[in-house]
C-alpha cells in the first residue's frame, strides 16, 4: 500500500471493539490517514463497542457506510 499513490476514493471502515478485528482496522486506518485520506471527507472509520463480527451486528450499522458514500452522515457524539 506504501507504493500506491493517494486515489480520489471514500473509504468506510469499522468493527466492534474490542475484537472483530479492531486493531487491524484502525491499523488500516492509520496508514491511511499517513496516505493523506482525511478522516471524515474521503476516510470514516468507527469503531463499536461490544459488537460482534456477524449479519445481525452488521445489519445494525448497515446505514452508515452508505449514508457516508452517498449522502449526508448524521451527527455523532
Amino acid at each position: 500500500m506504501s507504493a500506491e499513490p493517494k486515489r480520489k476514493i471514500q473509504i468506510y471502515l469499522d468493527s466492534g471493539w474490542p475484537g472483530d478485528n479492531y486493531e487491524a482496522t484502525r491499523s488500516m486506518r492509520d496508514r491511511l490517514i499517513w496516505k493523506g485520506y482525511g478522516p471524515g471527507s474521503d476516510l470514516f472509520y468507527l469503531a463499536f463497542p461490544e459488537a460482534k463480527h456477524d449479519e445481525n451486528a452488521w445489519a445494525a450499522r448497515s446505514p452508515i457506510p452508505f449514508q457516508f458514500l452517498f449522502g449526508k452522515l448524521p451527527a455523532f457524539g
